[in-house]
């Protein structure tokens, strides 16, 4: 029995054939079938992009002539392509809940099951021959040509998580302290030390057209634009890292940019900074970048040096005074307040009311990773070393993840760079981490340090950043 997976990226179709020896049931794919799909997908130079909240068109096909469709709400954007677990289960009730039926199809015909990113990108999977179940997707013994309970958590299951494996380390330059990373896709990602930009090709780091300016701060970035913004300068590229042009001052006087972050659309950006009777400001664009106009004012002061959301309406801030704010498009709510004697560089989140940051500064109590579920918020339990005054020597400075159980942080302390990666989550108390060993020595070489991570979420991959005692910039990844 084999899969036949087809799939149009820009109109271009692509087509697979996933062979297996061991079929589980007529028209459902086994777990081998699966990885070999997840491999597919991960395996793509430009997956198309899937943007957070976005509806999935689905539409189902007994035969050409007899299309079924519905609308399915994306709770949770991860892979591109494909459907989130979550997804798969809104898909089933809310095909049993319309009383649709699919007429009787001869054992043997292709069931195809449709779906489109923002109704643009179709996608297409056919499972030979059709699944065998009730009529709109119930047990066993039901009519032929209806997607079964377990198709749709078959198809949901596409996107469990890489597996495990081992980190690869790689030079990014000589004497390059590399503090910054933001990807396109697994093949195009950009690292930043404070004066260059380098790009990832899915082989090897090399300088990219930006290099001996002053000051960058952050990276950016969607399909087709890269940012990196820092003090007064906001630098754009249009054609992947060659050439960058230097933007206009978003507003008269703006220093002190920190922050980047915005929807893959570009439909919003959030950039954080300062200008004049504004100490610590977020300004917004909604046209791509080219106006900006002020969202609010950070209380406190606080700087924000992470920003991570899920909607223009749904972001959350956290900054240089450990304050860690949400923002709904009209008013700012206070998750943590500054407590002055911590900073944190980075935050990431699983799922809308939900965020994860992290702090660097070693203080009691141990909070180096924190996690806010609504209003709730838990410190982290990790595998944090103590000084003899029992306050942790790490210090934890980025933070990304695929999913809620594959998040990883970027730290270190007396005793080299350390990754961090979560092994229990948990919304209802702190979840737990451990360490996820480096290689060629990284993580028992005092003086090496890991910086920022970032995961692609459409394959899962990891890239972390950061630093040897020698001075060399280097990459970690997997």
């Amino acid at each position: 029995m084999s899969i036949n997976v087809k799939f149009a990226i820009n109109g271009v179709i692509q087509a697979a054939i996933l062979p297996d020896a061991t079929p589980f049931n007529d028209g459902m794919m086994t777990p081998t079938q699966l990885r070999q799909l997840e491999v597919l997908f991960a395996s793509l130079a430009s997956p198309p992009v899937i943007v957070p909240a976005a509806p999935y068109f689905v539409s189902f096909m007994s035969s050409v002539a007899l299309p079924q469709e519905i609308n399915i709400p994306n709770a949770s954007a991860q892979r591109a392509g494909v459907m989130t677990k979550e997804q798969a289960a809104a898909l089933q009730a809310a095909w049993v809940a319309s009383g649709k039926t699919l007429p009787a199809a001869p054992k043997g015909l292709p069931l195809s099951l449709r779906f489109d990113v923002n109704l643009s990108v179709p996608q297409s999977v056919q499972l030979p021959p059709a699944a065998f179940g009730g009529a709109r997707g119930g047990g066993a013994g039901g009519q032929s040509g209806a997607l079964t309970g377990e198709g749709v958590q078959m198809l949901g299951a596409v996107v469990s998580a890489p597996p495990a494996s081992g980190w690869t380390q790689n030079l990014i330059a000589a004497n390059a302290g590399v503090q910054e990373v933001w990807g396109i896709s697994k093949n195009e990602i950009y690292a930043s030390d404070r004066n260059n930009v380098y790009k990832w090709d899915g082989a090897a780091w090399a300088l990219s057209g930006l290099s001996g300016v002053n000051q960058i701060n952050a990276l950016w970035g969607t399909v087709g634009s890269i940012w990196a913004m820092g003090g007064i300068h906001l630098r754009k590229s249009v054609d992947n890292g060659a050439n960058w042009v230097d933007q206009p001052a978003p507003i008269a006087g703006w220093s002190n940019g920190q922050a980047m972050w915005g929807m893959p659309d570009n439909s919003i950006i959030y950039i954080s900074g300062s200008y004049p009777g504004h100490g610590a400001a977020v300004l917004q664009s909604v046209d791509g970048g080219a106006n900006w106009t002020l969202a609010f004012d950070q209380p406190d002061g606080d700087v924000p040096k992470g920003i991570f959301g899920y909607a223009a309406n749904d972001v959350y801030f956290v900054g240089f005074n450990d304050g860690v704010y949400h923002w709904n498009g009209a008013a700012l709510t206070q998750i943590q307040a500054p407590t002055g004697n911590e900073s944190s560089f980075a935050c990431w989140g699983p799922a809308s009311g939900q965020i994860y940051w992290c702090t660097d500064v070693p203080t009691l109590p141990v909070k180096q990773v924190m996690h806010a579920v609504g209003a709730a918020v838990f410190a982290e339990t990790g595998p944090w070393i103590t000084n003899g005054g029992g306050a942790p020597d790490d210090e934890v400075w980025g933070i990304s993840g695929f999913d809620a159980n594959h998040i990883y942080a970027a730290g270190f302390n007396n005793n080299g760079a350390k990754a961090y990666k979560i092994s229990v989550p948990n919304n209802a108390g702190p979840g737990t981490w451990v360490l996820d060993a480096l290689p060629s020595g990284a993580d028992t070489d005092p003086g090496a340090q890991a910086l920022q991570v970032w995961v692609d979420p459409a394959t899962g991959f990891v890239m972390m950043v950061g630093s040897r005692s020698n001075g060399d910039g280097v990459s970690w990844s997997k």
